[in-house]
């Protein structure tokens, strides 16, 4: 009767153990009580000091969920202290929840094929390095194939740079295949034949009558070679051999002619023993397939939304600038300046002395087309062309700006002038 209460208070102080620490001790306060040795903050007086001291206990005890004695000058705290334990324990239990990889950073096969553009975190150079040197050190543990993905691309990395403690400076990094299409390639033909071996074995299994008695992989293959002719167990056991031959030369798994067959047996076992988890991985696989065509889904939808939405307007614009009474009226007349400081003019090659003299005239000559005439001390300069949907086109690919012969003008204030003095 004591020893599961005994367990449950064992791993209770584990927890309490674990949370103080990780949370704390590691995390936490070395910040809060030293915060010159992390760039926080430099200029701190003693009073200062000795509050981050008296807010670093606090912390420690609400994260162990301890009180502090009544003599002691932060027990005023202790009902505080008391108070945040479920939070605490919310904080902790999200803190530990890792979820993969690939479902934070949507970097699986199927997902891939929905995204617009390559994923990418934000990453600082030393947590880059400190990663490094962890897979380093525990390299053989993660990765026990020489030709695993993970061990070729920490042994071309070469030696972990040395960052200082000091650089904070971040990057986007990209999430790229490191490797080429026929590595992948390679890798997913051996996994494959892998796999189909397998299969073939427990088919050939199957079709052995029960008085025949094989032990060994190689002698239930000889036995349907032998005695299966013409049968689809013959052709399934010639194929398995050969499948076994090729993995063996490639030395999938340590795979020798000696210890392929018990090898693999053993792994059939196991496979068989393990349904359940096989089963559970292939729902996460349609998952992970119906989240894709969702995400698909939506994109084709909002697509569409966005090409019907832009059709409408441009339908309305042009139905506007038809209907409008100022198609070749008298043109608008602006100063360089007056543009400039709309934010229409960007920059421009006018000579600063013609600038005072530079006027510009701006008409609509058809439903959609409008015209601009430069004159400088009265004497045209220029006169070009600007079309509603090009600019417009512009806009929709978020281009910021456009040039002209002797000028750079802004999409978007381009369009609020033209709008507010021909289209509204």
């Amino acid at each position: 009767m004591t020893t599961p209460h005994l367990g449950s208070l064992i791993d209770k102080k584990i927890l309490e153990f674990k949370r103080n620490i990780l949370s704390t001790l590691d995390f936490l306060n070395p910040a809060v009580v030293t915060p010159w040795n992390y760039g926080i903050s430099e200029d701190l007086d003693m009073q200062q000091t000795t509050n981050l001291l008296s807010i670093g206990k606090l912390v420690q005890a609400a994260f162990g969920g301890r009180p502090f004695f009544e003599e002691n000058y932060l027990s005023i705290f202790n009902e505080w202290v008391l108070s945040r334990k479920s939070d605490i324990d919310i904080y902790f239990e999200d803190f530990i929840n890792v979820p993969p990889p690939e479902e934070v950073l949507e970097i699986n096969e199927f997902v891939e094929q929905t995204q617009k553009r390559t994923p990418f975190i934000i990453i600082g150079l030393k947590e880059i390095a400190n990663t490094h040197a962890i897979l380093e050190s525990r390299l053989d543990n993660l990765a026990k194939e020489d030709d695993d993905p993970l061990k070729v691309l920490i042994r071309d990395l070469g030696n972990v740079p040395n960052i200082s403690r000091f650089n904070r400076k971040d990057i986007q990094l990209d999430l790229v295949n490191a490797f080429s299409a026929n590595f992948v390639n390679k890798q997913h033909e051996t996994i494959s034949a892998y796999h189909e071996v397998k299969q073939l074995i427990l088919e050939v299994l199957e079709e052995i009558p029960e008085t025949a008695s094989p032990q060994t992989l190689h002698e239930m293959l000889a036995f349907a070679k032998e005695h299966m002719s013409g049968r689809e167990a013959q052709k399934m056991a010639i194929r398995a051999e050969a499948l076994l031959v090729k993995l063996v030369e490639g030395n999938y798994k340590d795979f020798t002619h000696e210890n392929a067959g018990s090898m693999i047996m053993r792994e059939i076992a196991a496979d068989a023993a393990n349904q359940e988890l096989v089963k559970e991985n292939q729902l996460k696989e349609i998952d992970r397939l119906k989240a894709a065509l969702r995400n698909l889904k939506k994109h084709g939808q909002f697509t569409s939304e966005q090409i019907s939405e832009f059709n409408r307007y441009l339908d309305d614009t042009r139905r506007k600038a038809s209907e409008n009474s100022l198609i070749g009226a008298k043109p608008f007349k602006y100063t360089y300046k007056a543009l400039e400081k709309k934010g229409i003019i960007v920059e421009s090659t006018v000579p600063s002395f013609s600038i005072n003299k530079t006027k510009f005239f701006i008409s609509m000559v058809a439903a959609g087309l409008f015209s601009i005439e430069a004159k400088v001390a009265g004497v045209r300069m220029l006169v070009f062309d600007i079309e509603l949907e090009e600019l417009l086109e512009m806009k929709d690919h978020n281009q910021i700006e456009f040039e002209t012969e002797h000028a750079t003008l802004s999409v978007v204030n381009m369009l609020a002038l033209l709008n507010k003095k021909f289209l509204s």
